[in-house]
């Protein structure tokens, strides 16, 4: 199954799942402050982070490979009194570069860790050329959970009830790891009525040297890496640190791209 396929059927429980999620909003708020305009926002789904954005006076694109997101973000826009400052495109940037400049490329609650190893390297440069010289990229990037607990590789554990269209969802999740770097994820969403529906999903842990060398490969510097969600513990990356949870990469867009 393709990502877009998947979150063509993750996307009417979206929402519920992530609304609770706003650890990550302050970091971008600080990151972004003074940037030139427009920013854009890879991977930015129902509009969680492109909606705070927005709220903050910015001007902001979102992109998504998901039609079905982008039509849970475009309600959203239409009900902010500044959506008029937020666009939304279908794009890929694995397939190419948009047309035009940004000031900010935000890739956010781990679009990247989802993005194919051989697509990889080509995202990044594609993005690059969207980057205006010296213009921040920021990565949201996934630990996987069974790498600190393995005692719950392959078990199913309960994540919460959630209200969807007026009926009570309770979600179960199940990870295992499928080798050192890829993680298998199993989502079952089982209502009161007692239907169910389970959405399987691959996500790929690149540890925090990995990041650095794809983005020194694709033309840009002055990488930083923060352990947690605070923008003022960005630090250069030394030795081969490895998170336990999931972190923050910084790095500017240097290097002509053409």
């Amino acid at each position: 199954m393709t990502v877009q396929e998947t979150y063509a059927r993750f996307a009417k429980f979206y929402d519920a799942y992530t609304a609770q999620y706003v650890g990550d909003i302050p970091f971008y708020l600080v990151a972004v402050a003074g940037r030139q305009p427009p920013l854009l926002e890879v991977g930015c789904g129902s509009g969680r982070i492109l909606v705070a954005l927005l709220r903050a006076g910015h001007t902001v694109t979102g992109v998504d490979v998901s039609e079905e997101m982008l039509a849970l973000a475009q309600r959203k826009l239409k009900q902010e009194p500044l959506g008029r400052k937020g666009a939304l495109l279908l794009h890929d940037f694995a397939k190419g570069p948009l047309p035009g400049r940004y000031g900010a490329a935000l890739i956010t609650f781990y679009t990247f860790n989802y993005v194919p190893p051989h697509e990889r390297l080509a995202f990044l440069k594609n993005l690059g050329r969207n980057l205006v010289e010296g213009a921040p990229v920021i990565l949201h990037l996934f630990y996987p959970t069974v790498l600190v607990h393995p005692e719950l590789d392959g078990q199913w554990q309960a994540k919460g009830r959630y209200r969807i269209d007026g009926e009570e969802i309770a979600l179960l999740d199940c990870r295992r790891m499928l080798d050192e770097h890829t993680e298998e994820r199993r989502q079952r969403y089982e209502s009161s009525t007692g239907t169910s529906e389970e959405i399987q999903t691959v996500r790929y842990y690149l540890s925090p040297v990995e990041m650095a060398g794809l983005l020194s490969a694709a033309g840009f510097a002055q990488v930083r890496v923060g352990w947690d969600l605070q923008f003022e513990h960005l630090a250069p990356l030394t030795g081969r640190n490895e998170p336990s949870g999931e972190y923050m990469v910084m790095a500017e867009r240097m290097v002509s791209q053409g």
